[in-house]
């Protein structure tokens, strides 16, 4: 019984530590991505100044973007908890071999 849940305890990190490196790819897409919105949020001021525009139909892509960042966050988030989970479903292993 004992090798049994050292076994999930194992799969239990395995899956934590998959999700950690997840978020961590994550939360470099967002910065990368956050970084693409603020460079392209200055062209767009840079260029309407430029021009002279007051709308030049660019913001529509920031707009997009920003919808792309806000569904990252939410995955982070997701995968956040799910890593919580896991903390207590390893704890939860733990606390049943103790006994």
């Amino acid at each position: 019984a004992l090798g049994e849940f050292e076994d999930k305890i194992k799969l239990s990190e395995e899956k934590k530590s998959n999700l950690l490196e997840n978020i961590k790819t994550m939360k470099l897409d967002i910065d990368s991505k956050s970084k693409q919105l603020l460079n392209f949020d200055c062209k767009c001021k840079a260029y309407q100044e430029e021009e002279g525009h007051e709308q030049t139909g660019l913001p529509f892509d920031i707009e997009t973007l920003s919808s792309v960042l806000l569904e990252f966050k939410s995955k982070e988030k997701k995968a956040m908890e799910d890593v919580a989970a896991l903390n207590e479903e390893i704890e939860t292993v733990k606390a049943s071999i103790e006994l």
